[in-house]
């Protein structure tokens, strides 16, 4: 049986070798994407490298894969390696920005001292001493405290979400001012202005501003959402109902714009998002909740920035155009979803 994942481009030719990657990454929104240096099912000693919008490796050069992760620094991609000397940041071709004398005695996994940068330039990394978290510029300076339980990036509104050493979450500046004190159980990053905050484990979520105040009651679910993630796209932000466990759509002031009654919902993108239906079936709808893609599909990944999705019919993947229709049929036996132009897929395997 002979099968392999590659890249293909929108109008699905192939752009790349068949990678040996038990699961190639999707392109990043800066345009790189992870792949394995060899297969392996021991994910520990796992190597991979990177690849570039043209498919082509960038850098000689190969990580352990919990010792790297990948950010964002001045609009251009960084990545920052664990080595046995301390911390490494390299710019988007691989070359040495700085290094960050570091005791990487019984560190495993990168992520675990230190973070990618916020909007501010600022990273998250961890004190080794005393196990808590602070700021400091890419050459290594501390510029706020490492005073944390937990930190996050910080995001454009210039605030990062912190966890104090009595366990509740608060917001600072990017002076470490507590501009809203430590007291919540649960709180995502503000992002347009907004966050979402848990007083407790037995409440439900509620949308606040940067003045605390609360906007909604604590009717929702409290989301997880990455350093890059957005709260709210096109005006709306995912939630999920605490009581039906059903997802809709909200504006800035907390209001259901589009009921809670998926299954599963994804953000919006350029007006578009993926949704899941009760009876566990998939489609695509508008920002007035109109299905623009009827929920009759097994299986439809995120949206593209081209309006366009991997959907799944009969067991196999093709690409859908929310304008166009079907632009490739399905005939594959796994896809990604296109990000930066290109999507990963990997053919139905032959006899040979």
């Amino acid at each position: 049986m002979i099968s392999g994942k590659y890249y293909i481009d929108i109008s699905g030719e192939k752009v790349s070798k068949v990678f040996e990657s038990e699961d190639p990454e999707v392109f990043k929104r800066y345009g790189i994407a992870r792949v394995d240096k060899t297969p392996t099912y021991n994910y520990g000693n796992k190597e991979v490298y990177f690849i570039d919008k043209n498919c082509k490796a960038i850098g000689d050069v190969s990580f352990k894969i919990t010792m790297v992760e990948v950010g964002t620094y001045d609009n251009k991609a960084i990545f920052i390696s664990g080595t046995d000397d301390g911390i490494e940041i390299l710019d988007e071709k691989m070359k040495l920005i700085s290094k960050i004398p570091y005791d990487m005695d019984g560190v495993t996994d990168i992520i675990d001292i230190i973070g990618p940068p916020g909007a501010n330039g600022l990273f998250p990394i961890k004190d080794k001493q005393t196990e808590l978290w602070g700021y400091m510029t890419i050459d290594g300076e501390m510029v706020i405290k490492a005073d944390y339980i937990l930190a996050r990036a910080f995001t454009d509104d210039g605030v990062a979400t912190v966890c104090s050493k009595d366990m509740l979450r608060g917001v600072i500046n990017e002076k470490g001012e507590y501009i809203i004190e430590p007291q919540y159980r649960g709180l995502t990053d503000f992002r347009e202005g907004r966050a979402f905050a848990q007083l407790n484990e037995k409440e439900g979520a509620r949308l606040i501003n940067l003045e605390n105040q609360a906007l909604s009651d604590d009717k929702f679910g409290l989301p997880g959402y990455t350093v890059y993630e957005k709260l709210y796209s096109d005006g709306l932000a995912r939630v999920e109902d605490k009581t039906t466990g059903l997802y809709g759509y909200i504006d800035t002031e907390g209001e259901y714009v589009i009921d809670p009654i998926y299954k599963n919902a994804q953000e919006f993108t350029n007006g578009f998002a993926t949704v899941k239906n009760k009876d566990g079936l998939d489609g695509v709808i508008n920002t007035k909740g109109e299905e623009v893609v009827p929920c009759q599909y097994e299986d439809i990944l995120n949206i593209s920035e081209e309006g366009i999705v991997p959907v799944k019919k009969d067991g196999l993947y093709g690409y859908y155009s929310v304008e166009n229709g079907w632009i490739i049929e399905p005939k594959y036996k796994d896809a990604s979803p296109f990000n930066s132009g290109l999507a990963w897929v990997e053919d139905v395997p032959s006899e040979e």
